[in-house]
């Protein structure tokens, strides 16, 4: 491939494709109204994030051409050739091309980001009237090398947040911290069956059986010479000194194939560290202040019934951020049951807005149900603005530090995609979960999936329903990937073989 210099005349930014309009002057008088709402119209034939999308990578290729003084609109085969390859491999600061200890070039741009920036490019020129650069059979094969020697696998996904996960941030968000839970069920635990620091250090989940109608603790030995002892514990007439009540809300807030009361990266707490937080609470049935502190009291405010409404809605709906944020009130209905009817009217996959209509059913037990913390999130929304909301208010907005909505003109904003992605990951990190940088948004609807195609659960079809996903492969990506330690052949031949 040769490089040639630019010989036409560069064109203004302003005027690239993206922004660029048909001179509507240079029309017929009597077309030019119709012309202008076709001109309108044809600005809708993206998503608005794609728009926004192709344009700044768009931008970037026009910025690097300038420097270089070649012609970006439109651009040779040569040009957009040697642009990819200049992003797709990582330059030290002297803009030399890096490669690793054995002599292989080292990845800059992702290969799914150098497809982007490829896929604006050609978008430009067609818009334009021009042949797309991809087209070319050169660049056809560049961008099948870069694919093949970089992998297209991303290095760094969101965790799913499966089923227990989701209780777990739930509780968080239900302003009841892990560490208040375990504190309550330690004190009332200690006080209802007698048991010392030191059993209470080696008491494990598999120790536990919670069910429907009674709780048992076999509590370890309290000597070297001693025997475990079984403990059937009582319902209590004040839920909030049932340690029952106490262990069962405990248990769905943490992980339970370890130890009942541990630190948040797992470790049991010693006899000591259990001594001083019962040493702290002694008096706590006489002291109010006490009292409040180990029951974690007080009724949830505008921005905890919001949280937990965003992250039961993105779950059982499967929902992109993007979906969550454009959610409107005249997107949902309440059905006959008590359920709610949830409408997505445009996504990813269907940028036409076709839309489909979702269900957040209203679940018979008493434990989480996405139903219910929408009942309370819009009981609360009534409440706060002394009205209905109107249809196009959003349904999830942003709440400032003194718990009032933030409002424009009198009305609520939608919360932004990002606004999301830092609730999931404050909230991770309040449950105790390890690495919780790692959650996100996507978290959510990846969760689904993950729950969802479990043993005798549902099928991929049925899945596909509720997320959208037009691809059953990519969706089958979400599980192995979740489900890569869970359900690991590997790891059952080798259980199984008991090497």
């Amino acid at each position: 491939m040769t490089l040639e210099p630019i010989t036409g005349e560069i064109v203004a930014p302003e005027e690239t494709a993206f922004n660029a309009a048909p001179d509507l002057l240079a029309a017929p008088e009597t077309i030019r109204q119709e012309l202008a709402v076709a001109q309108e119209l044809a600005k809708n034939s993206l998503a608005a994030g794609t728009r926004t999308n192709y344009k700044s990578q768009f931008d970037a290729f026009r910025r690097w051409a300038d420097v270089r003084r070649m012609s970006w609109l439109p651009a040779s085969v040569d040009t957009v050739a040697a642009h990819l390859a200049e992003v797709a491999v990582a330059q030290d600061e002297q803009g030399n091309k890096q490669r690793d200890e054995h002599g292989n070039l080292v990845k800059g741009l992702h290969p799914d980001s150098v497809g982007m920036r490829l896929a604006a490019i050609n978008k430009a020129h067609r818009v334009a009237g021009y042949p797309a650069p991809g087209d070319d059979d050169a660049i056809k094969i560049l961008m099948a090398g870069i694919r093949r020697t970089f992998g297209t696998a991303h290095d760094q996904a969101r965790l799913a947040d499966d089923g227990s996960i989701l209780k777990r941030l739930v509780a968080s968000a239900g302003g009841v911290s892990r560490t208040t839970l375990m504190r309550r069920a330690m004190v009332l635990l200690t006080e209802t069956t007698g048991a010392t620091p030191g059993q209470l250090s080696k008491l494990g989940w598999n120790h536990v059986v919670i069910g429907d109608s009674a709780t048992s603790v076999t509590l370890p030995a309290a000597t070297a010479h001693g025997d475990p002892v079984k403990i059937v514990l009582q319902p209590a007439d004040d839920p909030n000194e049932c340690a029952a009540r106490a262990l069962s809300s405990l248990c769905e807030a943490t992980e339970t194939d370890g130890g009942v009361y541990t630190r948040e990266d797992g470790k049991p707490l010693t006899r000591e560290a259990i001594r001083l937080n019962l040493r702290k609470f002694d008096d706590w049935r006489d002291d109010p202040q006490l009292r409040e502190q180990l029951e974690g009291r007080g009724e949830l405010d505008l921005t905890t019934t919001r949280n937990i409404a965003v992250l039961l809605t993105g779950w059982f709906a499967a929902l992109r951020r993007s979906n969550i944020v454009a959610l409107r009130w005249n997107d949902l209905k309440r059905g006959p049951s008590g359920d709610w009817e949830l409408i997505v009217r445009r996504s990813k996959t269907d940028q036409e807005g076709k839309g489909r209509t979702l269900l957040l059913p209203r679940t018979t037990h008493g434990g989480i149900c996405p139903a219910r913390a929408m009942d309370a999130w819009r009981e609360a929304v009534d409440q706060e603005f002394g009205e209905t909301p109107q249809k196009t208010w959003p349904v999830f907005f942003p709440i400032n530090r003194h718990g009032h909505p933030t409002l424009r003109c009198g009305a609520p904003q939608a919360m932004s995609g990002a606004a999301i992605n830092e609730i999931v990951q404050i909230l991770a990190k309040r449950a105790g979960l390890a690495n919780p940088e790692a959650y996100g948004a996507h978290s959510l609807r990846a969760g689904f999936v993950t729950e969802s195609l479990g043993p005798g659960r549902l099928s991929v079809a049925q899945v596909q329903e509720v997320t959208g996903h037009k691809s059953a492969q990519v969706l089958l990506q979400y599980y192995r990937k979740a489900n890569l330690r869970r359900d690991n052949p590997a790891a059952k031949v080798a259980e199984s073989l008991n090497l």
